[in-house]
């Protein structure tokens, strides 16, 4: 476990972000900026960018899919949220980059569902963001 502030004043830390997120006490961030590996990544694997990151092409004998990353299931996104929620000061700010594709569970999280059948529904919407807005 990393001693907090110490170890996270300036530094760049190593290791999966749930982890790291419990050594730090509640409402002491003031500001969360992130851009998770989500599920909705796995459609791109071995084409464009993923290709060129060393994956290599899908119908190529230079494919390999296990150079591609590791990414958060959807249904983990609702415990990253109640993190970002217990971490940060009041008044503060969260912004979390997704695709299209991942939009609809964050609207979901909050209470301010799109009917998306594969989502994700709480009957105790316990993150209490003041806002969610899409900033395109």
């Amino acid at each position: 476990m990393y001693k907090y502030p110490d170890d996270f004043i300036n530094k760049i830390i190593c290791g999966d972000c749930l982890e790291v997120m419990k050594g730090i006490p509640d409402k002491s961030v003031d500001l969360v900026l992130t851009d998770p590996p989500y599920e909705s990544l796995n459609r791109w694997k071995g084409i464009g960018t993923t290709a060129r990151m060393g994956l290599g092409r899908k119908d190529s004998k230079s494919y390999n899919p296990s150079k591609f990353f590791g990414t958060i299931s959807n249904e983990k996104l609702f415990g990253i949220m109640e993190e970002f929620y217990r971490i940060l000061k009041k008044d503060t700010h969260c912004y979390v980059m997704c695709d299209n594709v991942t939009l609809p569970y964050f609207f979901n999280m909050m209470g301010m569902g799109f009917g998306c059948p594969l989502c994700i529904y709480r009957d105790d919407f316990t993150i209490k963001f003041n806002n969610l807005k899409p900033l395109i």
